[in-house]
């Protein structure tokens, strides 16, 4: 009695996937594929399954042109007539991770379904890529990111540059108003614009000038007060009683 109901069993379920099958019809549409999408070798091929239009095929991960796709693949879907009129359209999904292998989606219902096409008008299904992202575009992308990001902080140093560049003119210029304003013989007034030290300077004379020395070595003496600027290890400027008196080095 089990061996009966086993081998029954078996049967039944033969039955079953030989019907499931069956229900699968090809149509006899053309397909015409406006994708960057490379098929290789494989038909694509739409079918009717229990109502659904089907869209069946291989499609690999690379595009034609040899880029690598990255991400989802959204398809336009249209079905035209013999006269090349739309009989209706849609959209259909290809996962990132189902390329390269065997392609089954349903691209449509077909009548007497709740808003299915006429199969028997469909002459042609024409597939266009709706949304489609390689690699390489995303690489592009990065990389003129990265241009611009560059660019930007450029200008901005530039722009630091040139702030920088006008404040500096600006303190000149106040410097030399300054200098100007002192009334000093001429001779003196243009060296200490042009940052000169002359002899007989005075300590101010020499500020304004060169700047603060890095240190001062003073020595009272008999004759006055003895002064020794440190501008460097090889620059230095003597004065004698707030007069330059010997000058080493330049600056």
């Amino acid at each position: 009695m089990r061996r009966v109901v086993a081998a029954s069993l078996i049967t039944s379920l033969v039955i079953v996937v030989v019907w499931s099958e069956a229900t699968a019809q090809r149509l006899p549409v053309k397909i015409v594929n406006r994708t960057p999408l490379d098929t290789g070798d494989f038909s694509l091929a739409v079918e009717i399954d229990r109502g659904s239009i089907v869209l069946t095929g291989k499609f690999f991960p690379k595009t034609t042109t040899g880029q690598h796709i990255a991400g989802d693949v959204l398809l336009g879907v249209s079905f035209l007539d013999k006269a090349g009129a739309v009989l209706g359209e849609s959209t259909a999904t290809i996962f990132e991770r189902d390329l390269g292998f065997d392609y089954e989606g349903v691209i449509g219902r077909a009548a007497p379904e709740p808003g299915g096409l006429d199969i028997s008008a469909v002459a042609s299904v024409v597939l266009t890529v709706r949304k489609l992202t390689t690699q390489e575009a995303l690489d592009q992308e990065r990389e003129k990111r990265q241009k611009a990001a560059r660019a930007a902080e450029e200008a901005r140093l530039q722009a630091e540059r040139e702030a920088e560049a006008k404040q500096a003119r600006e303190r000149e210029a106040q410097r030399q108003d300054a200098i100007r304003a002192r009334a000093w013989p001429k001779d003196i007034e243009a060296a200490v614009i042009e940052r000169r030290v002359l002899l007989g300077m005075t300590t101010e004379q020499v500020t304004l000038a060169w700047g603060r020395p890095q240190r001062i070595n003073q020595t009272l003496q008999y004759s006055g007060l003895s002064e020794q600027w440190v501008y460097s290890t090889s620059t230095l400027v003597y004065f004698e009683n707030g007069r330059v008196t010997a000058i080493q080095g330049s600056r």
